[in-house]
């Protein structure tokens, strides 16, 4: 057995376990092997552009000085895929075999595929396609389908030619040779074609719709023109519901979707108009239970908590459905209704009802309930686990919050095994040569290959490296997410967080635990809604709060630069603070979702505990971001400060 070794001692015992810790031997075994690799860098560097140009010569005279450079293998990527045509199909083979389970395989691969579908090669398309790769590029799923109607494989094409058509968007040209397949034997109906529309018209394609409508027979394109008023009329289309027979199945779907457009836009007079219709709806209790359950978890999103749980306490423990029963437990948390919050629990799942979230709130249940000593002995049981859930049960019991931030161990030969495999070099280089997406992209490749050992050592080594949201990334498992605090949570721009922490007089733990949450420490963040850097500000947040500090503000490049992006977010953050009469929770939850919103929700509960309060926010994303944060915030509060503070210091008004 290898002897177990503390990475900080051992880092401080000799060079050489230094030099094993980076896997680098060429940079620890000299002058001369140092200058080597920094050549290497910038002949890469000039190898790759000359690549890019067409300059295959200037590639081919550099070859051999790169040929044990970890990036080489990238370098031929680009050499092959600059001239396919050129190539034998044994070449790429070779290329694919020795590279898989790499980025630069699944690149190449992808290159080809196209290459070949461009030239109508079916053959070699047929031996390369792989169903798993690159599965958002609708024409090459199209040509494979193409190849499988002329091979004859019958019964897998039908099955994609489904999964093909039930999009909600416009397919390539490539698919219309297997969708005309698909009509002339059956495969594509009248019902298939009626759902395609069902759900282009929920998406708000309506060019799309009127096309696909084209295909209807007479009889069902009157359900189309009925299902394309709900989208914007839905009150008149349920005022008129009666005038049809309520036996079809079209009525039904028209009915529900109606119902869904119209509780958005009134809830109480949706409410009112179910209560008359669904007299008419006896005989279909399927159609009756979808209309229920739409209706009570629209009216406990909307915060209506009485009209959600009457149809919710409606609907049997048998539904399958868990988002329904999370929504009922909500309902009647902020009814206070623990009868029901603890009947609900026990109707979920085992694993379920067996996490931390839901044993937290079957304590509470019981001890509302008179239960103390059975929910003591629950609130035991998850309190060792650092996490919102099993800080808060601690906090019910007076426990010590689960806080260990000592480094993991990792043996001398799990450190070499992974520092000195050819994805592990291959990430180093890209972070120092400042190529940070190849990195992650590498780093995304190589983690589910990895154990929980290997994932340790993986995390140890990007902590050397500087390289906070790596370590952060290698241990996103969930068998890590109560441990490891120390590799989970690191402090990196340290210098500008004292900085622009103490201008907005914040404190530093809110701030490393709202980076920490936003953008796991990724400088050059962007969210698909449009937020940027470290702290995750949209552009009209960071221009109002730039004006607001007199500073100048003119791209949206500036957010991403660390400095800015703190000093804007810092400031915004606290100015939530202040927003809200100096409560976190509601700041944490403006941050997320805007203050205009939690002004709303707050209207609509003003008492409550914090917890059934965090709980019962309508969106989920807030929730868990809710959650997420304030344990962060006791994380980082410790590891600057090196003592507790408890939940329930952190989520009182100030």
């Amino acid at each position: 057995m290898h002897k177990e070794i503390d990475l900080k001692a051992a880092i401080n015992r000799t060079v050489a376990w230094f030099c094993l810790l980076f896997i680098l031997p060429l940079i620890c075994s000299g002058v001369f092997a140092n200058q080597s690799l920094e050549e290497q860098r910038a002949l890469y560097s000039r190898a790759e552009q000359a690549l890019k140009q067409g300059q295959r010569t200037l590639f081919l005279q550099q070859q051999d000085s790169l040929r044990d450079y970890p990036l080489y293998p990238y370098l031929l990527y680009l050499d092959m895929a600059g001239r396919l045509d050129s190539l034998k199909p044994e070449t790429i083979a070779n290329f694919l075999i020795r590279h898989e389970g790499t980025p630069i395989a699944d690149k190449l691969r992808y290159k080809w595929l196209k290459h070949l579908a461009a030239r109508n090669n079916r053959h070699l398309f047929a031996q390369y396609y792989r169903s798993n790769v690159y599965i958002s590029d609708n024409a090459l799923t199209c040509f494979h389908a193409q190849n499988l109607l002329h091979a004859g494989r019958l019964d897998e094409l039908r099955d994609l030619v489904r999964q093909l058509w039930l999009v909600d968007f416009s397919q390539p040209p490539e698919c219309d040779p297997v969708f005309l397949w698909g009509r002339q034997n059956g495969v594509i109906d009248q019902n298939l074609i009626w759902q395609r529309i069902f759900s282009v018209v929920k998406s708000g394609r309506l060019k799309l719709a009127d096309y696909l409508a084209e295909e209807l027979v007479a009889d069902t394109r009157m359900w189309y023109v009925l299902l394309k008023e709900s989208r914007h009329q839905p009150f008149e289309v349920l005022a008129k519901i009666d005038n049809y027979p309520a036996h079809s199945p079209f009525l039904h779907q028209v009915l529900l979707y109606s119902l869904s457009q119209a509780r958005s836009q009134s809830l109480y007079k949706t409410h009112a108009i179910w209560q008359d219709l669904r007299r008419n709806f006896k005989s279909y209790p399927l159609l009756s239970e979808r209309a229920a359950k739409g209706l009570g978890i629209s009216a406990c999103f909307q915060l209506e908590p009485e009209i959600g749980l009457h149809y919710l306490s409606s609907l049997a423990n048998t539904d399958n459905d868990k988002n329904m029963y999370y929504w009922r437990i909500r309902c009647a948390l902020r009814l206070q209704k623990w009868d029901t919050v603890l009947e609900t629990i026990e109707a979920l799942d085992y694993q379920d009802r067996m996490s931390s979230e839901w044993l937290y709130w079957k304590a509470r249940a019981l001890q509302q309930s008179g239960r103390n000593e059975e929910a003591i002995a629950i609130w035991e049981s998850i309190a060792s686990e650092a996490s919102y859930h099993g800080y808060s049960a601690a906090d019910r019991i007076g426990a010590p919050y689960a806080l260990s931030t000592i480094l993991p161990k990792s043996t001398a030969q799990m450190l070499n095994k992974v520092g000195d495999s050819a994805a592990m070099r291959r990430i180093y280089e890209f972070y120092h040569l400042a190529r940070v997406a190849d990195a992650r992209r590498e780093l995304r490749y190589l983690l589910p290959q990895k154990n929980k050992d290997e994932r340790i050592a993986i995390a140890l080594l990007c902590r050397q490296w500087g390289e906070a949201t790596c370590a952060i990334k290698a241990l996103a498992a969930q068998a890590f997410w109560h441990k490891e605090l120390e590799l989970r949570f690191p402090m990196p721009h340290r210098d500008i967080v004292v900085d622009q922490a103490s201008r907005s007089k914040l404190p530093e733990y809110w701030a490393y635990a709202v980076m920490r949450r936003e953008s796991a420490f990724m400088k050059d963040a962007k969210s698909s809604a449009g937020a940027l850097g470290l702290m995750q500000l949209m552009p009209a947040t960071a221009r109002s709060t730039a004006k607001s500090l007199e500073l100048n503000y003119s791209s949206r490049l500036e957010v991403l630069q660390p400095d800015l992006n703190l000093q804007l977010g810092t400031h915004y953050l606290k100015e939530m603070y202040l927003l809200n009469d100096r409560n976190w929770v509601s700041a944490l939850a403006s941050y997320n979702a805007g203050p205009h919103r939690v002004k709303r929700w707050r209207a609509k509960a003003p008492v409550y505990d914090t917890d059934i309060w965090i709980e019962t926010v309508p969106f989920t994303e807030t929730r868990r971001y809710l959650k997420a944060v304030l344990f962060y915030a006791v994380v980082y509060h410790y590891k600057l400060h090196g003592k507790t503070i408890r939940l329930r210091t952190l989520t009182a008004t100030q």
